[in-house]
């Protein structure tokens, strides 16, 4: 049976736009000691410089806001920040202060419920790496790219849960629905053009929100809301 994790978000008042999150992210990380690899995922190792696991530490902006979203191990970790005596951050050169508007810490258990749909949006999701890339691109009609995206979004929910350590047994599957087709964007990280998706889902399985599903999911993609389709007409 799978023990409840931790989940903590961390809204600050702190006016923070998309295209500044690995601003705020980097203003994070130079306050602390760098062997503390959960916020930045580096190793010490050159011949592997990065831990490819599921990020406890992740940095978002939610409705404009700064916010932090921290998961098991990263719980404990995020103190070492806040009992920082300096709490000014630089974000490209401008000044901020973190104040903390809200914590949420609660208990979370992540089960398959056949009984129940939930409703979720995804919001700047990094679905395709080069290879899936291609493959979509070469989908025609609405319905056969909607296929192909419901099929990597199960994969990563299933990361997620992995990392977590929730498995599930081998007759409870994942059923993932998008309302619509997913709403196809373009985003620049890095100097880099990336192809992004927003899309509304039905799942049946709970998600804790604010998480981040898919590549940079630690950076600000791929983040979960929750989806209240009666009051969106």
């Amino acid at each position: 049976m799978q023990k409840p994790i931790r989940h903590l978000v961390i809204n600050l008042e702190l006016p923070l736009k998309f295209r500044e999150i690995a601003a705020f992210r980097g203003a994070i990380i130079s306050k602390i000691d760098p062997s503390e690899d959960l916020f930045h995922q580096h190793s010490d190792d050159v011949d592997k410089p990065y831990y490819y696991r599921y990020p406890s530490i992740q940095y978002k902006t939610l409705f404009g806001k700064a916010c932090i979203v921290c998961l098991k191990d990263g719980v404990e970790t995020i103190h070492n920040l806040f009992s920082q005596s300096d709490w000014n951050l630089d974000i490209n050169g401008r000044k901020e202060r973190m104040m903390l508007t809200n914590l949420d810490l609660r208990q979370y258990k992540m089960q398959i419920n056949p009984e129940k749909t939930y409703h979720y949006k995804i919001v700047n999701w990094l679905a395709l790496n080069p290879k899936n890339y291609i493959e979509y691109q070469k989908l025609t009609s609405d319905a056969d790219r909607k296929k192909f995206l419901v099929k990597i979004l199960t994969a990563h929910i299933l990361y997620f849960a992995r990392s977590i350590k929730c498995y599930f047994k081998k007759d409870e599957q994942i059923n993932i629905q998008f309302d619509a087709p997913p709403e196809e964007f373009r985003r620049y990280y890095k100097n880099t053009c990336l192809t992004t998706f927003n899309a509304d889902f039905t799942s049946n399985i709970p998600l804790p929100l604010y998480i981040g599903i898919g590549k940079a999911s630690s950076r600000g993609f791929g983040v979960i809301y929750r989806h209240c389709p009666e009051s969106s007409a």
